[in-house]
């Protein structure tokens, strides 16, 4: 018997952990969301790209549970908001960048878009092992 990905992530206790750390590390190392030039481009990129792999924990780890995992991104992505706004108090780039603008739509944006892959990662990847298992 093959244990695929998502049974391997399943069946780590740390799995949770490492996402939740994720997405507190990631909340405050890419506020603010920024296309400004280039370098914020390539970031902006990556982070979308490992919102991909958070997502695709969160469908091993929280089946059928789409609001739930809005809610968690949401709280941790917040918390990690949290910890750059501590770190970095008083200096004059946070803030000018610490505006509601910037805020809300930084703890809009990763929550939609783990939702939007979770959604997708869940949908073909759950009805390709239905179909499989019909098989």
């Amino acid at each position: 018997m093959k244990t695929t990905d998502l049974e391997m992530i399943e069946s780590n206790k740390f799995s949770k952990y490492i996402v939740f750390f994720y997405l507190v590390f990631s909340g405050s190392l890419t506020f603010p969301i920024s296309l400004s030039i280039f370098l914020p481009l390539v970031i902006f990129i990556a982070t979308v790209i490992s919102y991909f792999f958070v997502s695709y924990m969160f469908v091993a780890l929280y089946k059928n549970r789409p609001f739930f995992v809005l809610g968690l991104t949401f709280i941790f992505n917040l918390i990690g908001l949290l910890f750059r706004v501590i770190l970095e108090w008083g200096e004059f780039s946070l803030m000018q960048e610490l505006n509601a603008i910037n805020v809300v739509t930084f703890l809009i944006f990763a929550p939609l878009v783990v939702l939007l892959f979770y959604t997708l990662i869940q949908h073909f990847l759950i009805n390709q092992n239905d179909f499989r298992k019909e098989l």
